[in-house]
């Protein structure tokens, strides 16, 4: 029978038998160390049997062993086993392409990318995937919790969900398609299904863009409600949203982060600060001294600077900016033309958009006309509007993003298992 290696203090002065992965081994004199890992812990293991220390010196780490030996405490306190016997399940025979022992990766990004399958079992990567699992399961808790339902969307479409050049075109049998740009116009529908809904959608840009927080293929933490009075419903949702989940990871997974000395994002008192879009182009002009006539959107240096004032003027790493000179056709516009959409800035980047949306079919298809697009491209996304849709918005969270800034890493790369971007399609080098 196999015992996990959390069990080994309730086994104490027991025998167990234990399934796992060497990561590391050492000799001290005539005793042999070794830590084996399975998937609740690492533990350490000690002979002092010759035969044992014969057979240790040919086993590589990362060979899958089963051992058995007597539980035991250490001087410190810590539970240890004595080593009975080893059987080896599966030998590895060469050494890895990365240096999984190290405290910190040594080898360059683009070699921990190229061995993708093998970096994952590094403790960094594995502390940073476990954030992000926890990230996910507060999602979902917290959505539910407020009477969401998920959704899943589909990623072939048969035309582009937000028009533009940033389109991955596919042969489909005998026609065309294309990769989902987002999940917007789906998660739209299911609002006239369910009111309140959410979910994890992949989004593929063909963007050649080669930054440390730009890839081709990413994820969105997805929600949209119903019966919305103004925007600020939206941000309300997202601030609560955003506070559970780093209430709930700060709890979770307070080992891996220390680990991974990543700074506890600063969360100030309500809701998140909010700047307009003009609002903005103020501070960034008074006090940065940077020119913005003429800018209808935010540069990556100004979202930086803005949340650079955020925690100076608000003790907060996130501030909304809003009312955008520019947005996507589905986008609300008011009868002033003030169009009500709104970024989330944390830390030094943008990482959510969203705001209210058109809930007329009229308006709506006047936008896509006005975008030089064909409704009739859009068909089955503006049938709802016909058959009754109430005034509705919501927001779309980059997760990779989120979990980059959550973990301190710099690179958004470090944050996706298998990352496709300009130069790679799942971490793999185009050839």
């Amino acid at each position: 029978m196999r015992n996990l290696i959390s069990e080994i203090k309730t086994k104490l002065d027991q025998s167990v038998t234990i399934k796992g992965r060497l990561i590391s081994k050492r000799e001290l004199g005539s005793i042999s160390f070794l830590k084996i890992q399975d998937f609740t812990g690492i533990c350490q293991f000690v002979t002092e049997d010759k035969s044992l220390i014969s057979l240790i010196e040919s086993i590589h780490p990362q060979s899958i062993l089963e051992v058995e030996g007597k539980a035991v405490l250490d001087p410190k306190g810590n539970p240890e086993i004595h080593l009975e016997s080893i059987n080896v399940i599966n030998a590895v025979k060469e050494t890895p392409g990365i240096d999984l022992q190290s405290k910190e990766p040594k080898e360059k990004l683009e070699t921990i990318l190229s061995h993708r399958a093998i970096s994952l079992r590094h403790p960094k990567y594995q502390d940073i995937f476990k954030v992000e699992a926890a990230i996910i399961q507060s999602y979902r808790e917290f959505m539910t919790d407020f009477g969401a339902t998920e959704f899943f969307s589909p990623l072939i479409l048969a035309s582009s969900s937000e028009g533009g050049a940033e389109i991955f075109e596919l042969e489909y049998f005998d026609s065309k398609a294309t990769l989902a740009q987002s999940a917007q116009l789906y998660k739209q529908i299911m609002v006239g299904v369910y009111e309140r809904v959410f979910g994890l959608s992949k989004c593929f840009r063909a963007e050649n863009s080669n930054t440390r927080r730009h890839v081709t293929e990413a994820t969105q933490l997805e929600f949209e409600m119903g019966f919305i009075e103004s925007i600020d419903d939206i941000l309300e949702v997202e601030t609560n949203a955003i506070k559970y989940i780093l209430e709930k990871v700060y709890s979770k997974c307070e080992k891996e982060l220390d680990r991974l000395k990543a700074r506890r994002l600063m969360v100030p008192e309500g809701t998140f600060p909010k700047l307009t879009f003009d609002e903005a182009c103020s501070v960034l002009e008074e006090k940065f001294k940077i020119d913005t006539e003429g800018w209808d959107d935010l540069t990556t240096e100004s979202e930086r600077l803005l949340c650079e004032y955020a925690r100076e003027e608000f003790n907060s790493d996130f501030i909304f900016v809003t009312n955008f000179k520019k947005a996507a056709f589905y986008a609300y516009r008011d009868k002033e033309g003030m169009i009500h959409n709104v970024d989330l800035l944390c830390k030094e980047m943008e990482i959510s958009s969203g705001g209210r949306r058109f809930d007329s079919y009229d308006d709506l298809k006047m936008s896509i006309v006005a975008e030089e697009m064909d409704p009739q491209d859009f068909s089955e996304y503006l049938s709802i509007f016909k058959f009754g849709m109430p005034p509705h918005g919501g927001f779309g969270i980059g997760f990779e993003r989120l979990v980059m800034l959550i973990t301190g890493q710099d690179n958004i790369r470090e944050c996706i298992l298998f990352p496709s971007d300009p130069k790679r399609i799942a971490s793999q080098n185009i050839k």
